[in-house]
């Protein structure tokens, strides 16, 4: 079938020997969690990536403790992370192609 990967590859597309998981590849991975923590840097807010991707979302969203205009805008930003870090892994996966994280 197109598009679907064997249960056997299931490692992570950065080659960090880790089976990809959503945790893994949205917070562990170093590769892309270096993303992550530029977003977060520029923001200047902290999260916890231990709880899983929700709480992470959770986290992120009302870190700003700030209006709802303020928290659509957060969960536009993290969308767009994920977005990003989900087309990076596609395109390493079925494309052969890899971009840096700048």
């Amino acid at each position: 079938m197109r598009g679907v990967l064997p249960h056997a590859t299931q490692q992570c597309v950065t080659e960090c020997s880790v089976n990809e998981t959503t945790q893994h590849l949205f917070l562990s991975c170093l590769f892309f969690a270096s993303l992550s923590g530029k977003i977060r840097s520029w923001l200047d807010i902290v999260t916890d990536e231990s709880f899983g991707v929700s709480y992470h979302f959770y986290q992120f969203v009302y870190s700003t403790c700030g209006l709802r205009a303020r928290r659509s805008c957060m969960k536009l930003i993290w969308m767009c992370c994920v977005w990003v870090i989900w087309n990076e892994r596609n395109n390493r996966v079925f494309k052969n192609k890899e971009s840096t994280i700048h």
